[in-house]
């Protein structure tokens, strides 16, 4: 791509491609814009134009740079369960009745399965050892504790916060 066919490119789909940044992003983000149209002038040698027209692999240059902007900017980090629990146990608190009776009372509310799963994950027990337990596909069995990992993170969050 010569800088004439960008310039002609950049002129004929600005107006289009800033009104799909606003859907996108939910707001008009010149600057997401003007990121892609770099990248596209700088990447243009892989773009193959047998597999995609020009605009669908711009859509694709501004979608992927707008999930690598919302990656590194969440506001909600990671937190390890087990992290917490090391936190709970260091001697700082010195009440530390109430945030261990918060964890018991967060890990009671879960059900039986939930328990289970989270204590065999902890266990360091096989995922594919409890998939035949559970008579469920080993990804069910990944998703599930995911989930029950991620439950617990936000109510002991939500304390640890508190404390």
């Amino acid at each position: 791509m010569n800088i004439n066919t960008f310039n002609d490119f950049y002129k004929n789909t600005y107006k289009y491609f800033y009104n799909i940044t606003y859907v996108i992003t939910g707001h008009f983000d010149e600057d997401l814009l003007q990121d892609a149209y770099i990248k596209l002038y700088t990447s243009h040698k892989k773009f193959n134009p047998d597999k995609s027209a020009l605009n669908t692999y711009f859509y694709l240059i501004i979608k992927s740079l707008y999930l690598t902007h919302i990656r590194d900017t969440r506001k909600i980090k990671f937190v390890d369960i087990q992290y917490l629990v090391d936190i709970y146990q260091q001697d700082e608190y010195e009440d530390k009745e109430p945030i261990i009776n918060h964890m018991n009372n967060v890990i009671n509310d879960l059900s039986t399965y939930d328990k289970e799963l989270i204590q065999a994950y902890y266990d360091k027990t096989p995922y594919a050892k409890l998939a035949e337990k559970y008579n469920k596909p080993e990804n069910t069995i990944k998703t599930h504790i995911h989930k029950i990992k991620g439950k617990l993170r936000k109510q002991l969050t939500t304390k640890a916060n508190l404390a």
